[in-house]
C-alpha cells in the first residue's frame, strides 16, 4: 500500500501520456543496473553493473523502487561500484523513444521500452508500412506500463479469445479482459518475443499471451514475475493505492513465477 498526495495523483494521470518521463535506467531483480538510456538523465552518472544499496535513504525492494520511479521527479541513489560507494542524484527527463523500429535481414525488429499510450497503434502502422519475413519484438528490460496496450498489441497477432482474469483474495474472478476482435490482424508472419529477468508486468502479459495461444516463440530468460493489480481509493485530494488482485492469462499464473521462455538463451 502507498499514500499518494495531490502531486502524486497528478503524476499518475500524466503517466498515460504518449511520452515517457523517465530516469533512464533499467535494473534487474538483484537491483543491479543493466541498461542506461543514452538519451536519458542517468547517462554519465550511472554505470552498468552499479549495485543499488539504497533509494532515497531506504533499502530497496521491488514494490518500493517501482513506486518511487513512477511518482518521484528526483531520486538519490547510493550505489556500490568497484568496492566504492557513491551518492547519485537524478532528475526525471522526457524520453520520447519508447519504440524503436529497425529492419535487419528482412526481420522487423520492434524494441519496446515501455507500454505507453497508443504504442499498439504505432506498431500496427509499422507492421503495415514495412516489408519483412519475420517479426521480432524485443521486451528486454521492459518494466511494463499500460496493461490495455499490451492486450491491444497481443490482439494484432491473435484472432480472438480471453486475455486475462483478475482474481481476488479468495481466488474469485473479479474481471475478465478479452483480446480485441475488430482490429488489424497480422496472423501469418513468424513471430519471436525476446524477454529477460527485467521483463515485467504488462510486458510479461504480452509474452504469456503469445505463448498461450501458440502464436510465436518466446526466447530469452525467465521473466520477473509481477502479476499484481493496484487500485486507488480517494481521500479527497489525496489517495491510497492498494494491491487488490492478481491477474493470470489463459494458461499462466505470472506473479512471483514469471514466464518461462520456449527457448532459453
Amino acid at each position: 500500500s502507498y499514500y499518494l498526495n495531490k502531486k502524486d495523483l497528478q503524476q499518475l494521470k500524466n503517466k498515460t501520456s504518449e511520452d515517457d518521463f523517465s530516469f533512464g535506467f533499467s535494473l534487474n531483480n538483484q537491483y543491479k543496473i543493466i541498461e542506461i538510456d543514452l538519451n536519458g538523465p542517468a547517462v554519465n552518472k550511472l554505470q552498468e553493473k552499479d549495485l543499488i544499496i539504497s533509494l532515497d535513504g531506504k533499502t530497496p525492494s521491488f514494490d518500493y523502487i517501482q513506486h518511487v520511479l513512477k511518482y518521484n521527479n528526483e531520486i538519490v541513489l547510493k550505489v556500490l561500484r568497484n568496492k566504492e560507494y557513491f551518492d547519485i542524484k537524478i532528475k526525471k527527463k522526457l524520453i520520447k523513444d519508447s519504440l524503436r523500429v529497425s529492419l535487419v535481414d528482412n526481420v522487423l525488429v520492434l524494441k519496446i521500452k515501455f507500454f505507453k499510450k497508443n504504442i499498439a497503434n504505432e506498431i500496427s502502422k509499422a507492421l503495415k508500412n514495412t516489408a519483412y519475413t519475420k517479426i521480432q519484438i524485443d521486451l528486454y528490460n521492459n518494466p511494463g506500463g499500460i496493461l490495455e496496450e499490451a492486450i491491444s498489441l497481443a490482439s494484432l497477432f491473435i484472432q480472438e479469445g480471453k486475455a486475462i482474469e483478475l482474481t481476488g483474495r479468495d481466488n474469485s474472478i473479479l474481471e475478465i479482459h478479452y483480446l480485441k476482435k475488430y482490429c488489424e490482424k497480422f496472423l501469418e508472419t513468424p513471430l519471436e518475443v525476446l524477454v529477460n529477468g527485467s521483463t515485467a508486468s504488462a510486458a510479461e502479459i504480452f509474452a504469456a499471451l503469445i505463448q498461450d495461444y501458440g502464436r510465436g516463440k518466446v526466447i530469452g530468460t525467465q521473466t520477473f514475475g509481477k502479476g499484481s493489480v493496484q487500485a486507488l481509493f480517494s481521500l479527497g485530494q489525496d489517495a491510497i493505492k492498494l494491491t487488490i488482485a492478481l491477474y493470470r492469462t489463459l494458461k499462466q499464473d505470472i506473479h512471483l513465477k514469471g514466464v518461462t521462455p520456449d527457448q532459453i538463451i
